[in-house]
């Protein structure tokens, strides 16, 4: 579990651990780094009750976002305002089993729900702490939701650009596992804080410029700062910024088609189930 700063692929907390322990018991020492006037954009599974509240903080200034669950699971809500079509002011109430887990929750939360439709996709719902329809509008709040990917495009930098597509670590060990994750996350935010640094000089936001490029060339730095003298590496590392800012990604493209598994190639042909023939007369 991890806490990322979307619009700078900067690594702000992370938490692992076996994989009988669930998100939200390993997210519990992470919230408490949350900072001030911060954000959270949340993944579907941490729709939950208890959470909410747990991230509500009015004195800190601090806000959430959620995809709305569905189905059997989903929380039990009443519309209490319409602030305009697929947006309105809703009551949650938490669910038998969240009531005897924490006796001292509030029996009701007042959050804000709109529906997010996009192009290509199913229609859905998000959840929001952000209550007030003048300051933040609904389309804001979508676009500012589909935002969240940026933390999955953090993960494929990791596993195919910093790990070369190596699908195990290659400690056995579980504390040799836990020092390998944790010297790869720290890899990944230094190689992350020099691109921010870049990005100013390209006037550009971080996440435009190349992390492929940017990791290619914080390695040929490292290897070749241990010939450098002391005091050419300011100058170097300034030469090492602008080179950075010189690559510049397009702008990406909105997605029109939903996400899809692909289908492996394989050399064997494919196991297809025989259709009964209807009988002839």
């Amino acid at each position: 579990m991890t806490l990322l700063a979307l619009r700078a692929h900067l690594l702000a907390a992370a938490a692992f651990g076996p994989y009988r322990t669930s998100e939200l018991a390993l997210a519990t020492p992470v919230w408490a780094t949350l900072p001030e006037h911060a954000l959270v954009i949340l993944d579907r599974g941490f729709c939950c009750y208890a959470l909410f509240h747990t991230l509500a903080s009015p004195d800190r200034d601090r806000h959430w976002v959620v995809r709305a669950r569905s189905g059997p699971t989903a929380l039990t809500q009443a519309v209490v305002q319409r602030f305009g079509p697929g947006d309105a002011l809703v009551e949650l109430r938490p669910s038998p089993a969240t009531c005897a887990k924490h006796p001292d929750l509030p029996p009701t939360l007042r959050v804000r729900a709109v529906r997010v439709q996009c192009r290509g996709f199913r229609p859905y719902w998000v959840f929001t702490s952000l209550r007030n329809p003048a300051t933040h509008p609904a389309a804001d709040l979508a676009a500012l939701y589909h935002e969240r990917w940026e933390l999955e495009l953090a993960f494929d930098e990791l596993k195919t650009h910093t790990c070369e597509r190596v699908e195990a670590l290659r400690s056995k060990a579980p504390a040799r596992v836990e020092q390998e994750v944790w010297g790869l996350l720290l890899a990944y935010n230094l190689v992350r804080l020099v691109m921010s640094r870049a990005a100013p000089r390209a006037r550009v936001p971080p996440v435009r410029l190349s992390y492929r490029y940017a990791l290619l060339a914080v390695r040929a730095f490292w290897h070749a700062a241990w010939d450098t003298s002391p005091g050419t590496l300011p100058r170097r590392l300034e030469a090492l910024l602008d080179e950075l800012a010189l690559f510049v990604l397009p702008e990406r493209r909105p997605r029109r088609y939903p996400r899809a598994v692909k289908i492996k190639m394989s050399h064997y042909p494919r196991n297809r189930p025989l259709r009964r023939r209807s009988p002839t007369k």
